[in-house]
């Protein structure tokens, strides 16, 4: 996310530092300011701000402010829902019901904060050509896999789950033609970075969906999906990153859906009528 990103300045010049501790002191008064104003405001230039922008990979300033508006807007919607969302020990069951779907538009909001679109483009577009999915996962991982597996087979797509590695199957398989897609909450599973590992010495195209660690699970994938996994209420940061996940799946599942909307719809039909008929 760019305000991750402005906080980060790993790689940033000590220019483009005074830059992002501007923005990040001043968020709301940006919005309203020039690329001009801000380079005078940070003691740095117009054209600092410009070239700061395109190493964000953003095409120009007002495409930088967009999205820093757009995130400024849903961090502080967040914030008031963590704030009516506090949980004690006087919290009542009929607070929690009020509670838990906040909770949920919390999740939804990060995760959608997370996505880009463009590799989710290129994971679609992958999934549609390929023969056959492999889904890895364990444990709470083991379901998500499911439920994807369920759902990619609901369109007519092949796939099949798996806990472990079957190294006779992976043999006997064309891997090029297939693909792996690894589900991991942490983004550090022993098991799946294996998995991860061993697959890629086969060069199957692997996809990654789970949290962001580094040398992780990311690091063995093509294309890689973040979770959000942070900023969570006592115990209940369970929750985030399963429903994250689950998120991410159906946006996958739907984009599905829309390319290939005509040929969906006509097998809805089909089995519409097959069942008024019986």
């Amino acid at each position: 996310m760019l305000l991750d990103q402005l906080e980060d300045q790993a790689t940033f010049t000590q220019a483009e530092k005074e830059i992002a501790n501007f923005i990040l002191a001043n968020l709301f008064q940006v919005q309203e300011m020039t690329a001009s104003e801000l380079g005078r405001a940070s003691f740095t230039s117009k054209g600092s701000v410009f070239r700061f922008c395109k190493k964000l990979g953003f095409s120009g300033y007002e495409a930088f402010k967009r999205s820093l508006t757009n995130e400024y807007n849903e961090k502080k919607r967040i914030q008031l829902i963590l704030e009516k969302n506090y949980i004690h020990q006087n919290t009542t069951v009929k607070d929690v019901i009020a509670i838990v779907p906040g909770l949920y538009d919390n999740v939804i909001s990060q995760t959608k904060l997370l996505l880009k679109p463009q590799v989710l483009t290129r994971i679609v577009q992958k999934l549609k050509r390929t023969s056959h999915v492999d889904i890895y996962g364990v444990g709470v991982t083991e379901v998500c896999a499911r439920n994807l597996a369920f759902k990619l087979q609901y369109l007519g797509i092949s796939c099949s789950v798996h806990t472990t590695i079957n190294e006779h199957y992976i043999h006997s398989i064309d891997t090029k033609s297939t693909v792996a897609i690894i589900l991991s909450l942490t983004g550090e599973n022993p098991l799946m970075i294996e998995i991860a590992d061993y697959l890629k010495k086969f060069n199957q195209d692997i996809f990654g969906i789970g949290g962001i660690i580094e040398n992780g699970l990311s690091s063995y994938c093509q294309e890689y999906i973040p979770i959000f996994q942070k900023d969570a209420i006592l115990s209940l940061e369970v929750i985030y990153p399963v429903l994250s996940m689950s998120v991410i799946i159906d946006i996958i599942f739907t984009s599905l859906m829309v390319v290939d909307f005509d040929t969906h719809v006509s097998n809805a039909l089909k089995v519409a009528n097959k069942r008024m008929r019986t």
